[in-house]
């Protein structure tokens, strides 16, 4: 590992490493007010276990002060990639059966193949995943243990600053046609689910 010779602390710069890196598949939703449950899943995720996942995470404590916090006859927009349970037949007539009166949601076509994601939670993971490495969370039972306590520890102030910064991020994706933006901030009234993986390198 190469570092400048004028670092003050060189030994800040290692991030141990394993072979296989555990790997959990974790849904949850965020809102400006408080944030879902998570939902690990156990297996690959299809169209039915996605809908589950939206009921038992954040639907049935939508308004619930300690969870998601959302104020009643608000309009949201659920906002989902174009993953293949996201934009199932099934999942769309759930989603209109089931979001809130005046909620629209992110169905098939709505995400750009290839486009700048602009998701707030992407962020929120990131944060999930740093803690997982400053953590040594090697095993796949402490990611999971780690995720969900540092899920609850982040600080709706910080969730609700990537809000104020998302018309920023926004107008630099248009002024730069696309191209590559610094890390500004991310989308409003964002729900996602990802991958959490410790990578075996951490650039920084």
């Amino acid at each position: 590992m190469w570092v400048e010779m004028s670092d003050p602390d060189p030994k800040e710069r290692y991030v141990g490493k394993v072979a296989h890196p555990p790997k959990v598949m974790v849904w949850g939703a965020i809102s400006f007010w408080g944030r879902s449950n998570l939902h690990f899943f156990s297996s690959t995720v299809n169209a039915a276990e996605y809908k589950k996942a939206i009921k038992e995470a954040m639907l049935d404590y939508l308004h619930d002060a300690e969870w998601m916090a959302v104020p009643e006859g608000i309009e949201l927009t659920f906002m989902q990639d174009g993953a293949p349970c996201h934009t199932a037949a099934s999942t769309d007539q759930w989603l209109e059966e089931n979001l809130p009166s005046g909620w629209r949601y992110t169905g098939r076509g709505g995400w750009p193949p290839n486009s700048p994601d602009l998701n707030i939670i992407e962020l929120v993971w990131n944060m999930l995943q740093d803690k997982g490495i400053e953590h040594a969370a090697w095993t796949e039972e402490k990611l999971c243990e780690v995720i969900e306590d540092e899920w609850w520890k982040i600080p709706q102030s910080v969730i609700q600053e990537l809000y104020f910064q998302q018309a920023d991020k926004m107008q630099l994706v248009v002024d730069r046609k696309g191209g590559r933006i610094p890390r500004v901030g991310h989308t409003s009234k964002s729900v996602s689910y990802t991958h959490l993986t410790l990578p075996t390198k951490r650039i920084v």
